[in-house]
Formats: C-alpha cells, structure tokens, sequence
C-alpha cells in the first residue's frame, strides 16, 4: 500500500480477524510521520490495543496483509 493511502480514521483489516483503525497522523521532532492506530482484535490475539509506528512501517503491514488476502476481500482495500 503507498504511504499516501493511509489516512485517519480509516480501518484497515489484518490477518486473523485483526483491525487497526488509524486514529491520527503526527510528524515527530525528526520529521518522520507517526500513525497512530487503534487495534479490535480477538481474544486470544497478541496484537496490542493501541500503538504508534512510523508510517513506512503501517503502510507495510497493510500491503502485506493486502497481498495476502483472498480475492473476496480485496474490496476492503480498493
């Protein structure tokens, strides 16, 4: 997924029944863009709550989870 894609308030589904919604977008002191994001997931998942990583780093989860998935998903992502 292109880094410009990622917007706020935008969800994003992962794999095994994983969502991150993104809750804001900031620059740090470096001039690198954070996300930070927002997880529903399930029960026995080891995927926190809520986190922050810099915006190269989500936009990679999301293209691979987008790569992985199967065609009757892929309208999440266009």
């Amino acid at each position: 997924m292109d880094q410009s894609d990622i917007r706020p308030r935008s969800t994003y589904i992962g794999n095994g029944g994983i969502t991150r919604t993104v809750q804001s977008i900031n620059m740090d002191l470096d001039g690198r863009l954070i996300v930070y994001w927002r997880a529903v997931r399930p029960k026995k998942s080891t995927e926190p709550i809520a986190d922050a990583e810099v915006l190269e780093q989500f936009a990679e989860w999301a293209k691979a989870i987008k790569d992985s998935q199967s065609s009757d998903l892929q309208h999440y992502f266009s």
